[in-house]
């Protein structure tokens, strides 16, 4: 198509990030370190995963980019899952703090302890924004 081979070199770029999107006009050649750094792995920002369970329901979570992740809940409809962030930026909580949603709908707040050195419960919210600010009490 374009009347030479590709330099072996480099590496194929898709210049909007579509995989799918093969036309020429989206293909061009880049260094490896460069193809590197622009694919989605290296990105510095949380990103929001949602999926049906084999029971029907539907889980969330926040990907975190440096490996791990955060669990948000359980949710009746999908609708539900993608609204669980609140559309605002992720920010990690404390490990000794817990948020988790209840199989009601409510969210539960629980603290480390450690004297006892386990979990515990500090109370039922309504949201987690809620529940996250009664463990920082």
């Amino acid at each position: 198509m374009t009347g030479g081979d590709p330099d072996p070199t480099l590496a194929m770029d898709h210049i909007n990030e579509d995989v799918g999107d093969n036309r020429w006009v989206n293909l061009r050649q880049i260094t490896v370190s460069e193809n590197v750094s622009r694919s989605s792995k290296h990105r510095r920002v949380d990103t929001l995963q949602v999926w049906q369970s084999a029971g029907g329901k539907w889980c969330a979570r926040i990907n975190h980019p440096a490996g791990g992740y955060t669990h948000i809940g359980t949710f009746d409809t999908r609708a539900e899952a993608l609204a669980a962030d609140g559309g605002k930026p992720f920010v990690r909580p404390d490990p000794k703090m817990q948020a988790r949603k209840t199989r009601y709908g409510t969210w539960e707040a629980r603290i480390w302890d450690p004297e006892l050195k386990r979990k515990v419960h500090v109370g039922t919210y309504p949201t987690r924004e809620l529940a996250l600010k009664a463990c920082k009490k």
